[in-house]
């Protein structure tokens, strides 16, 4: 019982003694180094980085918002530009002109285009042809030209 309580208390001293020397060991401890932006850009660049002051961020984000800027201008440009043809068959009811307007991009919302033509009386005017639809129409413009005929 001794014996093993006498090994024990030399098995806690070890412990202790060498959780001690691990501490003080540890030279890292409590430094804080301070790098420089040289320093920092030299690292970052060696990792794929890069590093920006606030004043090269902002002018990278101006940039970039200009640049999105004028792509959605773009964008817009080209789809005003863009007209569609499509093709309005005899006997279509007014519900599958209005899902076919909305499945080739003409209409955004088929119930709105319905409810538009309920209020104008004018579901059973559907008129058929081939008919040009182009961007900047309104809602009531399409109308008008798929009941005129026009």
């Amino acid at each position: 019982m001794v014996k093993s309580r006498n090994f024990l208390m030399g098995l806690g001293a070890g412990f202790l003694i060498i959780s001690v020397i691990l501490i003080f060991h540890d030279e890292n401890r409590g430094i804080t180094y301070h790098w420089t932006i040289d320093e920092l850009k030299k690292i970052s660049l060696e990792e794929g980085y890069k590093l920006y002051t606030e004043d090269e961020l902002n002018q990278v984000t101006i940039e970039y918002e200009q640049r999105l800027a004028e792509c959605q201008n773009q964008k817009n440009i080209k789809e005003k530009e863009q007209e569609i043809v499509f093709e309005i068959h005899k006997g279509m009811d007014t519900y599958s002109v209005a899902l076919y307007l909305e499945g080739i991009g003409v209409i955004q919302e088929k119930n709105l285009f319905i409810e538009q033509l309920n209020d104008k009386k004018l579901t059973r005017k559907i008129k058929a042809g081939t008919f040009t639809y182009v961007p900047t129409m309104t809602m009531d413009n399409l109308i008008e030209m798929i009941t005129s005929g026009k």
